[in-house]
């Protein structure tokens, strides 16, 4: 009888045993986990997605500071480019866009005429826009030893409170870095895919006078891969052109 149990109880835990070296064997390393969300990421053909944008700035003269936020939902295909974009803003009138065959739709917010214009000049602005959120996937990946990874609800964490010094190798436009106090980044990363579920990005400024401003991006993933096309709206295919041509 004890020459059984001895007998179940080595099985049992060549068993454990064995399941404990599969496990480790198939836990990814940091790098490897970055690298395939990057690949990933940056492979993304379509998506929709929610943005939660706050603005904070206090002065001297304005302890409490002021607050705005901005709400953008947005659908999006990168090639060829198309996108809706429905914009609420927390101090001005809705704004309501669509971007398709090289034409960009706007919504009089005060007739609820839709206005069409050559989509030239505005496309590449957008564009701009994306791209600089694609270089933070570079940045990243350039910088493994600055950034944490972590395991939370069966997802992985992806972060770094040194997202400031990401920035620097980014070049982006109009980012005054020496006015930069503090900035962190977040994902949380579907474990099976790679793909994002959502981020976080903060930015804290000190600026002149002793004013502080800080910006808090979040950004909900949805449908990635999975958005087929920009269907315009009857009314906004029967707008005119600015020149009064009807489309």
């Amino acid at each position: 009888m004890i020459n059984i149990l001895k007998k179940i109880l080595f099985i049992s835990l060549s068993l454990l045993f064995t399941i404990f070296l599969v496990a480790c064997s198939n836990k990814l390393s940091k790098e490897e986990v970055i690298d395939k969300f990057v690949e990933k990421s940056k492979n993304i053909k379509n998506m929709d997605i929610v943005v939660n944008m706050d603005l904070k700035r206090k002065t001297t003269f304005n302890k409490e500071g002021t607050h705005q936020n901005a709400l953008y939902e947005v659908s999006i295909i990168f090639e060829p480019f198309s996108m809706k974009l429905n914009l609420s803003l927390s101090s001005l009138d809705n704004v309501e866009t669509f971007i398709k065959d090289n034409y960009f739709y706007v919504k009089n917010s005060k007739t609820n005429e839709w206005v069409r214009e050559d989509g030239k000049k505005v496309i590449p602005e957008f564009q701009k826009v994306i791209n600089n959120f694609k270089l933070i996937y570079d940045g990243i990946k350039n910088n493994i030893k600055l950034i944490d990874l972590s395991e939370k609800d069966g997802n992985y964490i992806i972060e770094t409170k040194d997202f400031k010094n990401i920035l620097k190798e980014m070049n982006i436009d109009g980012l005054e870095l020496e006015l930069i106090s503090e900035a962190s980044l977040r994902y949380t990363v579907d474990k099976k895919t790679f793909l994002p579920i959502d981020s976080d990005i903060i930015i804290k400024f000190d600026l002149n006078h002793g004013s502080k401003e800080s910006i808090a991006i979040n950004v909900k993933y949805s449908n990635i891969n999975n958005v087929k096309e920009i269907i315009l709206p009857k009314e906004v295919l029967e707008t005119r052109i600015n020149n009064g041509d009807k489309i």
